[in-house]
C-alpha cells in the first residue's frame, strides 16, 4: 500500500513543499494514519465480507446500479488524474538528470507503464511496487547522510539554519478558512481527504480484495498507518536539510527553478555519480509503480462497473481480460495526455489534494450514507451526489476557502441532501443487512 502510494509526487513534493515553507504538512501526513484506522472501523468489515472486484459494486447491492455508476465515474475522474501527476512528477527529475524534454519523458513513462501494467496484471503491479519501494527507501538515506556532510557544521548547523527561518514550525491553530497550512485545514480536513482516499478509492482498495482474510487486511492497514509516518516525515525533513544546504551555497542554488526541483537538482549537481543514478531510478521507479497500479485499478473499473455491466454481461472471461487490456491502453493514452499540462495544479505536494478535495468528499458522502442510513434511498443518494457536486463547484469558483475543506464541506452537503431527499420518498425496502450496526453474511457479489 505505501508502495503503491508512493511516488514523485511525495519523493519531490514533500521536501519541495519544506524547502519553500514549513513542516505543517507533516499534519497532512499524520492525517492519513488517522483515516487508515477510521478504515478498519468503519469499511473494511464490509469489503471483506463482500467478493467484490470494485467498492463501487457494494453501492448497486446497497442503493442501484446508478449510483454505482455515479461512484465508479467520480473515481474514474480521481484516479485518471492522479495518474496523470504521477506520470509528470518523475519527467522534472529526468529533464533534470539528462535534459531530455519534458514531453519526451512524459511520453516515455506513459508507453512503459502502459505496457507492463497491461501484460502482467495485478500480481506484477503489487510485486513491481514492492521492489521499487526498496529502490526509493535507498536513495533517500543516502542522500540524508550526503547533505549533513555537505553542510559546514553538520546536523547542528542544519537544525540552527531551519530555526532561525522557521523551518520548523509545525503548528499554526488558527481559524482562516482561506489558509492551506493551518492545523484544522491539514489536520481536519485532510483526514476527511484521506478517508476518501483509502476507504473509497478503488486503487486502494483492490489490495485489500486480494488479502486473505479480514484480519490480514487488517493488520496491513495498520502496519500502513506506522510505517507511513516516519518515510513521509523524512521526506519533509530532508526539505529543511537541503534549505540549509543552499543556504550556506546560495551561489549553487541559482539553477533551481522551483522548490519542487530541489530534489533532483541537488542530486545531480552533488551527489556522486552513482548516488544520483540510483536517487533518479528509485523516483522514476516509484512512479512508475503508482502509474502501473492507478491503470490497473482505472480498467478494472471500467471492465467490472461499465463494460461487464451494461455491455457485455454474458461475456467469457477471456473476454473480460481482452477487454481489461484495452481498456488499460487507453487510460495509458489519455493519462499520458493528461500528465502534459498536469504542471498548471502547482506545488506537487498539494496537487493531487486538489483533485481529491474536488470529487472525494462527494463520492465519501455516497459510501457513508450507505453504510450508516438504512432510511437512506437511491434517489436520495443521486440527488445528494449532484447538490455535493455543484457545491463544491461553487466553492472551488467563486470563494477563496482552500482546497483542503472541500471534502468536508461536499461530503457533509452529500449526506444532508441526499438524507432530505430520502425523507421525500417512501421508505426503501429489501435493502440488504449491510449497515454499520448489522452486516449480513458474505455473499456473491451481483453480476
Amino acid at each position: 500500500m505505501i508502495a503503491a502510494d508512493t511516488s514523485a509526487i511525495t519523493l519531490l513534493g514533500n521536501p519541495g513543499y519544506a524547502y519553500e515553507h514549513d513542516m505543517t504538512l507533516m499534519l497532512y501526513e499524520f492525517a492519513y494514519s488517522v483515516a487508515a484506522w477510521l478504515v478498519i472501523l468503519i469499511f473494511l468489515p464490509f469489503y471483506c465480507r463482500l467478493k467484490l472486484y470494485t467498492a463501487y459494486e457494494y453501492l448497486e447491492q446497497r442503493f442501484d446500479v446508478r449510483v454505482r455508476w455515479i461512484a465508479s465515474a467520480l473515481f474514474l475522474i480521481i484516479r485518471g488524474s492522479h495518474v496523470a501527476i504521477a506520470m509528470y512528477a518523475p519527467a522534472i527529475v529526468v529533464t533534470v538528470f539528462t535534459g531530455i524534454p519534458l514531453h519526451t519523458t512524459v511520453l516515455l513513462m506513459g508507453v512503459v507503464a502502459t505496457l507492463y501494467t497491461t501484460m502482467g496484471g495485478i500480481r506484477a503491479v503489487i510485486w513491481t511496487d514492492v521492489m521499487q519501494f526498496v529502490i526509493v527507501a535507498t536513495g533517500i538515506v543516502f542522500t540524508f547522510f550526503i547533505t549533513i556532510t555537505r553542510v559546514h557544521g553538520g546536523l547542528g548547523t542544519i537544525l540552527q539554519i531551519g530555526s532561525e527561518y522557521g523551518k520548523w514550525h509545525t503548528f499554526d491553530f488558527s481559524f482562516s478558512l482561506t489558509s492551506s497550512s493551518t492545523f484544522w485545514a491539514m489536520f481536519v480536513g485532510g483526514t476527511v481527504l484521506a478517508l476518501g482516499t483509502i476507504g473509497t478509492d478503488q486503487a486502494v482498495l483492490q489490495r485489500y480484495f486480494t488479502a486473505k482474510s479480514e484480519k490480514e487486511c487488517s493488520r496491513s492497514l495498520k502496519t500502513y498507518s506506522i510505517i507511513l509516518l516516519p518515510f513521509n516525515f523524512g521526506l519533509i525533513i530532508l526539505g529543511v536539510f537541503l534549505f540549509a544546504f543552499y543556504h550556506q551555497h546560495p551561489d549553487l542554488a541559482k539553477g533551481v527553478p522551483s522548490s519542487d526541483w530541489v530534489l533532483p537538482y541537488f542530486a545531480v549537481h552533488q551527489l556522486p555519480h552513482l548516488l544520483a543514478t540510483l536517487l533518479t531510478a528509485s523516483i522514476f521507479a516509484a512512479s512508475m509503480g503508482v502509474v502501473s497500479a492507478g491503470l490497473n485499478s482505472l480498467s478494472t473499473c471500467s471492465v467490472v462497473d461499465f463494460y461487464r455491466r451494461i455491455w457485455k454481461r454474458d461475456a467469457s472471461e477471456a473476454e473480460f481480460v481482452t477487454a481489461g487490456r484495452m481498456f488499460t491502453v487507453g487510460w495509458g493514452v489519455f493519462t499520458t495526455i493528461g500528465a502534459l499540462y498536469a504542471g498548471r495544479l502547482g506545488e506537487l505536494a498539494l496537487a493531487f489534494g486538489k483533485i481529491q478535495g474536488f470529487v472525494g468528499g462527494v463520492m465519501l458522502g455516497i459510501f457513508l450514507l450507505a453504510i450508516f442510513s438504512r432510511r437512506t434511498s437511491a434517489i436520495g443518494a443521486i440527488v445528494g451526489s449532484i447538490v455535493g457536486m455543484v457545491f463544491v463547484c461553487y466553492l472551488a469558483f467563486r470563494t477563496e476557502i482552500s482546497f483542503f475543506w472541500y471534502g468536508s464541506i461536499s461530503c457533509l452537503v452529500t449526506i444532508v441532501f441526499g438524507y432530505g431527499a430520502s425523507l421525500m420518498r417512501p421508505k426503501p425496502t429489501g435493502i440488504p443487512d449491510y449497515l454499520f450496526w448489522k452486516s449480513g453474511p458474505r455473499t456473491e457479489a451481483r453480476d
